[in-house]
């Protein structure tokens, strides 16, 4: 019996607890890449630090189990005797069960998007390099078993993928061309003197099948368009336990219609005498070139966590653990300006990361103006604000 404040709490409520737990932890275990990113690295003596999710037909009904078992826990529970704000919680996990299984068993991402993969290996190798969770040398053995598992990674998905948009396959290829880069080079030559040999036996094959997987994705699945959009049923249902609001789709369209006017009106005013146009205009030529635009998002934070001090918005902690580095470039395919990665929740001292995307020395000059035009000094300021403003990745002490 579990005690608190010398009063016994009700069995559902303690069955609630031993719920939440097995759901949080357990979902995180059915994803091993994405646990080691959350600071969850060993469940139920297993090491998710070497494994990569499993996209086998076995590992999919695994986690259509997982999730309708859960179903089952909760419909044996006694919800009158939770308390509110258990309620909301119970609320939330429905949500996730709900959203989890209409991926799995109508939307299937995994038979359509190949960035899924290409995502997934590289965050299954990127992660545990980037966080000081471990000695690097522990860090490393398990960046090596995870090389290891990447060739059945890609025949998984070579055995799944049945269509894609044209624009998936064609950001897949380029972001594998990141993991490419990541395993050929960046983790090859980090990885530590002793470890090297092991590292470059798993690295020519990982290598191998990545270059494999993107000769698939261009020669065979380019073969076999679909549409990117989900279609109207499909959406809504998304739509219903992504926002959790109420609201259907073409109730928030039409709020956002209603709005539009006023918003013209008010920026018609904030431009006089200029027209809106003008003053876009002004502001677009207000930006960093490509070899400043980094620094500017530097400066930019810099002025954002300033002024949050300076107006006493809210307590920052004595620690700083928001560094701001490049977008790898296996995920710039979906980062294309920039993106914020937080502090694992598990393990807040690891630090968060505010990814900036350069812009390629390759691109011609009328599309690098072009960007840098629309990301100018005011847009990367809204970017820095929205993604990495103190606030979002401040953790409790």
């Amino acid at each position: 019996m579990i005690l608190i404040g010398g009063c016994s709490r009700p069995n559902s409520a303690m069955e609630f607890d031993q719920l939440t737990q097995d759901f949080l932890y357990g979902s995180l275990a059915q994803s091993p890449v994405n646990a080691t990113s959350s600071g969850y690295h060993l469940h139920k003596g297993v090491p998710l630090d070497e494994l990569v999710d499993d996209y086998s037909a076995g590992g999919l009904d695994q986690q259509r189990n997982f999730y309708k078992d859960f179903q089952l826990r909760i419909a044996a529970l006694d919800v009158t005797k939770l308390d509110q704000e258990q309620r909301v919680d119970l609320d939330i996990i429905k949500n996730n069960i709900d959203l989890a299984l209409l991926e799995l068993d109508t939307i299937q991402s995994y038979k359509h998007n190949p960035t899924v993969y290409v995502e997934l290996a590289g965050n299954a190798l990127y992660t545990p390099y980037m966080l000081n969770y471990a000695p690097i040398e522990k860090r490393f053995e398990h960046i090596t078993k995870r090389l290891e598992r990447i060739p059945a990674l890609f025949d998984q998905a070579k055995a799944n993928l049945v269509d894609a948009p044209d624009v998936w396959n064609r950001v897949a290829r380029e972001e594998n061309d990141g993991n490419i880069g990541l395993i050929d080079k960046t983790l090859r030559e980090a990885a530590p003197e002793s470890q090297k040999s092991a590292y470059g036996a798993a690295a020519e094959k990982a290598l191998a099948s990545v270059r494999d997987f993107n000769a698939f994705l261009k020669d065979k699945l380019s073969a076999k368009t679909s549409d990117w959009r989900l279609g109207k049923e499909k959406y809504a249902r998304k739509f219903a336990l992504v926002l959790a609001s109420g609201r259907t789709p073409e109730d928030l369209l039409a709020a956002a219609e209603s709005d539009l006017s006023t918003i013209r009106k008010e920026m018609a005013r904030l431009a006089a005498p200029k027209t809106v146009e003008q003053a876009l205009e002004d502001v677009a030529r207000q930006h960093a070139t490509p070899d400043t635009y980094m620094a500017k998002a530097r400066e930019t934070l810099a002025q954002a966590t300033a002024f949050v001090k300076e107006k006493d918005l809210l307590t920052l902690p004595a620690r700083s653990n928001l560094q701001v580095i490049d977008t790898p470039e296996f995920m710039r395919g979906i980062y294309g300006v920039g993106g914020f990665n937080p502090a694992p929740p598990l393990e807040p001292q690891l630090g968060a990361f505010y990814w900036i995307t350069p812009i390629p020395k390759s691109w011609p000059a009328a599309r690098a103006e072009s960007k840098l035009r629309e990301y100018n000094n005011y847009g990367l300021q809204e970017l820095t604000i929205h993604e990495a403003m103190p606030g979002h990745y401040v953790q409790l002490e």
